[in-house]
Order: structure tokens, then sequence, then C-alpha cells
């Protein structure tokens, strides 16, 4: 989130747009919901008063998955075992982009949209690294490894720090969760294997 802030908060306040504030977007969409007309698959959601943050939740891992109202609707016209689901999808999306558009309409954004905005590739960072450390990293929703794709891309010096095991190449018992980020570091940092550190099992990349 520091690194978001750095990256991109000069560039959204430029274009004049504020932080929003704490537990705006949860009270908006729990007016959303309570104006779901009847019928809707939302309108189950009313009678219980943790409904709204549920529903944020869900769009803030959308968000993070690098998904938008639009790519929602696209999904809902897929086949589905459940009937239902393209409908549900469908009134989802539609909450989402109300969200959106309160959010544009103030000229507020939220940490999601800025660690977003911080991964594009286009974007002209205000502060540029000169060295990129990363360390105790097990896991990155599709955001953060945009910006960190885009932080490795920026820094003169990158490396990444993970306490990991391998035997001939696979991950030794115990370590199996970490492998797809082992393997995605090795990738951005073009780096041919982890290289242990002195002392232990521990590894690191770097480039």
């Amino acid at each position: 989130k520091d690194a978001a802030r750095r990256m991109a908060l000069p560039s959204l306040a430029a274009k004049g747009l504020r932080p929003l504030p704490a537990g705006a977007a949860e009270l908006v969409l729990q007016q959303l919901l309570e104006g779901v007309p009847a019928g809707s698959y939302f309108e189950n959601f009313k009678p219980f008063r943790n409904s709204a943050c549920a529903v944020l939740r869900a769009l803030e891992t959308l968000e993070n998955s690098l998904w938008s109202p639009h790519a929602l609707r696209r999904a809902a016209d897929g086949a589905f075992r459940d009937p239902a689901a393209p409908v549900r999808l469908g009134q989802l999306a539609d909450l989402w982009d109300r969200l959106n558009r309160w959010k544009a309409d103030r000229g507020l954004f939220s940490a999601d949209d800025l660690l977003v905005e911080a991964g594009r590739p286009e974007l002209e960072p205000a502060q540029r690294p000169e060295a990129l450390f990363l360390y105790g990293f097990y896991d990155f929703t599709p955001a953060q490894r945009a910006l960190v794709r885009r932080l490795i891309s920026l820094a003169e010096e990158c490396w990444a720090y993970l306490l990991w095991a391998e035997h001939d190449g696979e991950p030794s018992p115990g370590f199996e969760y970490a492998g797809p980020t082992v393997a995605w570091l090795q990738e951005v940092l073009g780096a041919a294997a982890a290289e242990p550190a002195s002392g232990g099992a521990a590894g690191g990349e770097g480039s």
C-alpha cells in the first residue's frame, strides 16, 4: 500500500481526486441495497446489518483480481450449472457500477483504486525506486502482481527473500504452497533459480 501511494497518489491528486473517507463505500452500498427492486437477488440481503460489508468485500476481491463491472457482465453471459447465476452476477455488476459512478461524481478513489492505478504500465510514477526488496511475501493478488512487476521494471536493483526449500527443482515437503509465487518471482526477476541464503534453507531471488 505504501508503494502504491508513492507511485500513484500524486497523479490522482493532480486530477483533483481525493481519498474516499473511511466507511463511505459501505454506507453507499447499504443505501443501494435498500433500494434494490423486489425480486432482486440482493433483496434478501436487506435484513442483515453486515450485508453491505459482505458485498463490498466481494467487490474489493474482484477489483484486486483486475476485474471490472463490464468484465463481470461478460462473464455472466457464460454457461453456469446454476441458471440463476448470470442474473446474480449482472445485479452485482450493477451495484458495482453505481458505486463507481458515485465515487467518480464526487472525485473520490479507494485504496483498491489506488493499487490498480499504481500498477498501470503507462503510469509515470512520482517516485522511481532505486532498489526494491520484497521480504516474506508468499502470495500476491493480480493487482499486487501488476504493481510488483511495474516496480521491478523501474528499480535499478531488485531482491526477493522468503523462506523456501527445494530438492531437484521441486518444492520440499511443506513448501508446496509457495511454489507458484517462487516461480513467478523467478520469471519477473529473470532469475534462473532460487539462491540459498547463507546458513540455512531460506532462499532469495535477485537481479
